[in-house]
């Protein structure tokens, strides 16, 4: 088999899937967001930012410590499944229960809406479910399997979109109006449907429930776990949370600009869930190709360093083949794992620049077209410009994970952060929203250059 063809493979299949999951969402997002307005839209979406910060902790983050752990211990696949499931078990069981008994508290000391409170409620029980859903993608993408988590996320989205139509029509049809509580509630639906749904398919594909004494995990497999888990974890929850603080600031900064509350709220609303979520379209191709490449990069890297291990071992004896060591002095060869990164990288780039060209000449028709809104159009335009950095950066990040650099990847999403929440705090108050389009530039910009430099010195060190 071609050294790359499982990641291209896999990569095509996950991307077919995500492309049609994007345009199920792309329904989804234009149906509510015109059924419940823009303003409702922004309450929504203001909450968003804890369920993202919950979910890295308790599901996102053991989702990808399962694939390094499996990817590189395939025969202690369920040994790590166990783990991952019973301390993301713990975790989110923490987190729903102060979230749920909390919510009133957190929405109007934090959230600065105390109209998010019952959204926090709804995405405790998300979270629960949620559970189900990334011990499935971890297992999945460890062994380089991607039908099944495919399948469920393209359950989710249908689910979503035909519970969105039911709900909105029985509120219309019993003369109620739909709010910003009906989009919490098809969260929650939607997620419980995927998790019967992947629990089902488990089941009738003859997977024993009951595990053997001796497939139960060691305190070994919790550590190597935990060893990986802890970084990363730590890593992305600051991230999180500076990232729900910009969230949550930027309405405020926008008042202070001059705008009403209302109307922050709307453009808050119009930029994260209508204009992002157009540019991000294409980064459905990235994010399947990021997926398999921790893995892959990661059983590539280990593979090296097992052969430069043997390597110093028989130094003394007579010179070893190159094929044996996976080294060679030939100035053609190239280590696999910079092979793969070079090839991830420059796709991701190419398709950058093409979507900027795409969304720089058709943004504000994008933007009348399927939200019929101006200014979704005029920020699908002006945030063009970072589609090839953004792109290119979440393939990046996945390759230096895969690399075990994880403390590179947070050094490079902390400066980005800082550099939004500098542009927030001090300028938009002064110049509004167009302040943070070029803050927004600059974080992304800063981010990539420094993925690639860290990329480059972790491969070298190899």
């Amino acid at each position: 088999m071609n050294l790359h063809s499982s990641v291209i493979k896999g990569t095509i299949f996950l991307t077919l899937s995500a492309v049609l999951c994007r345009i199920i969402g792309f329904f989804y997002k234009i149906y509510i967001s015109n059924a419940i307005g823009a303003e409702n839209f922004g309450i929504f979406q203001l909450a968003m930012p804890i369920f993202g910060l919950v979910s890295i902790m308790c599901c996102h983050c053991i989702e990808t410590s399962l694939s390094k752990m499996i990817s590189e211990n395939p025969n202690d696949s369920r040994q790590y499944c166990i783990c991952g499931f019973t301390i993301s078990l713990i975790l989110s069981g923490i987190c729903s229960a102060i979230l749920y008994f909390a919510s009133d508290i957190i929405a109007s000391n934090f959230l600065f809406e105390s109209r998010c409170s019952i959204l926090l409620k709804y995405i405790a029980i998300t979270l629960l479910l949620s559970i189900v859903h990334s011990i499935i993608n971890g297992y999945s993408f460890g062994k380089m399997r991607v039908l099944l988590p495919a399948i469920c996320n393209i359950v989710e989205q249908i689910s979503k979109i035909l519970i969105t139509i039911l709900i909105v029509n029985i509120l219309l049809a019993s003369n109620c109006i739909p709010d910003y509580t009906t989009a919490g509630k098809i969260m929650l639906y939607s997620e419980l449907i995927c998790a019967i749904f992947g629990i089902t398919i488990l089941i009738l594909s003859g997977k024993k429930i009951i595990v053997p004494k001796n497939k139960l995990p060691k305190k070994s497999h919790y550590k190597n776990m935990i060893r990986f888990l802890l970084p990363i974890s730590g890593n992305r929850l600051v991230l999180c949370f500076l990232g729900s603080f910009e969230a949550i600031l930027l309405p405020t900064s926008l008042k202070l600009y001059g705008i009403s509350s209302d109307n922050s709220l709307a453009i808050y609303g119009i930029l994260s869930g209508m204009a992002m979520s157009v540019l991000m379209l294409p980064q459905t191709f990235t994010t399947s190709l990021s997926s398999l490449l921790l893995p892959k990069i990661s059983s590539q890297s280990a593979v090296l360093h097992n052969n430069n291990r043997h390597k110093k071992i028989s130094d003394t004896s007579d010179t070893p083949s190159p094929k044996a060591l996976g080294k060679t002095n030939s100035d053609n060869y190239i280590n696999p794992a910079a092979r793969t990164a070079s090839m991830s990288i420059r796709f991701c780039f190419a398709m950058g620049i093409f979507f900027l060209a795409i969304f720089k000449i058709f943004g504000k028709k994008i933007g009348l077209l399927l939200f019929h809104n101006e200014l979704c159009g005029f920020f699908i335009e002006n945030l063009s410009i970072i589609c090839p950095f953004i792109y290119t950066s979440t393939a990046s990040y996945s390759i230096l994970n895969g690399l075990t650099k994880a403390g590179y990847v947070f050094f490079c999403n902390i400066t980005g952060l800082v550099i939004r929440l500098i542009t927030v705090s001090f300028f938009v108050p002064q110049y509004g929203i167009n302040a943070y389009i070029y803050g927004l530039f600059l974080s992304h910009i800063v981010s990539f250059l420094m993925s690639m430099l860290f990329i480059s010195l972790s491969l070298k060190g190899n």
